[in-house]
């Protein structure tokens, strides 16, 4: 896809934002949204930038109530390992991991395929102890009979 034709700034505000919900901040993320960056290094540059001001304005609304951890809600309804990039998504988590320590309080992640709950089955013994108890899967997809 041509870049010049895509407004990345509307991509990024539409599918990352955030959200105050009882008392703490809560990052939303929308994955079918930004499969379009992947692939591209300015992209993910913009994309990773647009993502700590996000869960900053979470830690400042959760700060308001006395809190130092925000909530990270990530759909991927629609998303398929091979639509979003993995390489993508560790450069954002190594980032993120030295940006926020101890910030997160659960990440939420929600509609994920079978191929990814096995993939998310595999890795998660080599992601923290701690960092693990705070990831929760959530199938939001009823399944027809």
């Amino acid at each position: 896809m041509n870049n010049n034709l895509v407004d990345i700034p509307a991509i990024l505000n539409n599918s990352i934002y955030t959200v105050e919900r009882e008392q703490i901040g809560h990052t939303i993320i929308n994955g079918k949204g930004i499969e379009i960056l992947k692939g591209n290094k300015k992209n993910v540059a913009l994309l990773t930038a647009h993502l700590i001001t996000e869960i900053k304005k979470s830690l400042e609304i959760s700060k308001k109530y006395g809190k130092t951890m925000g909530n990270v809600h990530l759909y991927l309804k629609g998303c398929t390992l091979r639509s979003l990039s993995i390489t993508m998504f560790k450069k954002i988590v190594r980032v993120l991991s030295q940006t926020f320590e101890d910030t997160l309080n659960y990440c939420y992640i929600y509609d994920i395929s079978k191929m990814a709950t096995m993939t998310w089955n595999l890795v998660k013994h080599f992601v923290d102890p701690d960092t693990r108890k705070k990831i929760l899967i959530i199938n939001t997809q009823v399944k027809s009979r």
